[in-house]
């Protein structure tokens, strides 16, 4: 038997706006879909395994523009996350990722954690040593003194210091910049232009 999975029998939304697909079905092999169909138009399946999903819907990946996988969606999340201890946060926000997995978020940025746990996380999900969907991250979103986000991320008070964070978090490894404050949009673009 092979690794390839023939998935039927569902209806499909292809994210195109057309009219959902009544009695698909794709074939998967190595976590890829590599071929889809409606009906019983579908190759050969002998040694194939099949996964009926009759009565189903399947759907693309949802993305989701702006999550904290640190944080939970508390009264006073910042006040959690100053109170338990990194391997803490580190424990629950794997926990986070699978359920975002779950619940059909295939994609998200995240805009910001504690002490680059995001960037730990990330690079964990793309080794395959925990599960959940690929994103990119912020690292320490950056703020000026005492501002929103100050204690998850990194204070930063005018355009010099400001530039300074900014190459603190691309050296460790982010993959997009937040700042919190008009202010901060100022210098980003001053330190775009330098």
């Amino acid at each position: 038997m092979t690794d390839k999975v023939l998935y039927k029998g569902f209806t499909l939304i292809d994210g195109s706006g057309k009219e959902p697909i009544k009695n698909a079905w794709f074939i998967v092999e190595d976590k890829r879909i590599i071929e889809i169909g409606r009906d019983n138009d579908h190759p050969n399946i002998e040694d194939t395994k099949v996964v009926d999903l009759n009565g189903k819907t399947v759907m693309p990946g949802l993305i989701n523009c702006h999550v904290h996988i640190t944080m939970e969606p508390v009264a006073a999340p910042f006040a959690m996350l100053i109170r338990e201890s990194d391997a803490m946060t580190t424990l629950r926000s794997a926990a986070n990722l699978k359920k975002h997995l779950r619940s059909g978020t295939t994609f998200f940025r995240d805009l910001g954690a504690p002490n680059y746990i995001d960037i730990d996380l990330r690079d964990a999900v793309n080794e395959g040593i925990i599960e959940g969907p690929e994103f990119i991250v912020a690292g320490k979103c950056i703020t000026m003194t005492g501002d929103h986000g100050w204690s998850i991320g990194r204070e930063a008070d005018g355009v010099d210091e400001v530039r300074k964070t900014c190459r603190e978090q691309l050296k460790a490894g982010i993959d997009v910049m937040v700042q919190m404050q008009e202010l901060l949009s100022i210098s980003m673009i001053k330190l775009h232009m330098s």
